[in-house]
């Protein structure tokens, strides 16, 4: 069983993880609402699992939005809330289950589990993108996705690349340290996350980190509809205003 656990608690959503991993899931861990639909659309999975406060969005609101597209139909949706967080709007947004906040993690386990029968045939993966490398900081990213490693690109000329190509999409990072996602909107970044960061600081942050452990991977997820649906606009600045200050 593939579970996506929304948690804007990193430490707190690594603990869980860890026991859902122990438990026999296979577990991806996104630090908001937006983050996790891009996941979505890149790598499909059985069962999302979120928290109810999730910062950029509720978590009920995500459920519905992916209640919304057809692709997603198969989805199971579980939700960790307290009591004061469970009302009507959370039963309408079509969530699975509820699970209670103070719930071991072992019992949540046992709960999701029922939510995906062993008769279940999995979600077909998405099909993985082309490689490429810019190897020309100039070069124009292309329009389609496209996946790469930092040990031979540079994060801040990546993303000067795709600013300057005008893309849609989010660029998501995946560092040893942490991961991190760039959400780019006609070649301005308008969002970013590194960590519990999240705006400019987080863009910094995410700079900072990749040039100082140069190594890691990117993808570069492209959104045909051009609407970033569900990302918040954290960012305002022209992308040689985020460099200079990164």
């Amino acid at each position: 069983m593939r579970i996506l656990l929304v948690d804007a608690d990193g430490t707190r959503g690594g603990a869980l993880a860890e026991t859902l991993t122990a438990a026999g899931a296979e577990v991806t861990l996104a630090a908001s609402g937006s983050f996790a639909l891009t996941m979505l659309e890149w790598d499909r999975h059985d069962v999302v699992v979120s928290r109810a406060r999730l910062g950029d969005m509720e978590g009920h609101e995500l459920c519905a939005i992916l209640r919304d597209d057809p692709g997603m139909k198969a989805l199971r949706f579980a939700l960790i809330a307290r009591p004061e967080e469970v009302d009507a709007s959370i039963e309408s947004a079509g969530v699975d289950l509820i699970l209670p906040a103070t719930m071991s993690a072992a019992m949540m386990m046992a709960r999701i589990a029922r939510l995906v029968p062993e008769t279940t045939t999995p979600m077909a993966d998405a099909p993985e993108p082309p490689r490429v490398e810019l190897a020309d900081p100039g070069a124009e990213a292309p329009s389609e996705s496209f996946a790469g490693s930092l040990e031979t690109m540079d994060l801040a000329e990546l993303a000067r690349a795709i600013a300057e190509a005008g893309r849609t999409g989010h660029l998501l990072v995946a560092l040893e340290s942490a991961g991190g996602s760039m959400a780019f909107d006609a070649g301005r970044v308008v969002h970013a996350e590194f960590g519990e960061e999240t705006g400019r600081s987080a863009f910094a942050s995410l700079i900072a980190a990749a040039d100082r452990e140069g190594v890691g991977e990117f993808c570069f997820v492209a959104d045909a509809e051009g609407g970033l649906r569900g990302t918040p606009r954290t960012v305002h600045n022209a992308i040689d205003e985020l460099l200079r200050g990164s």
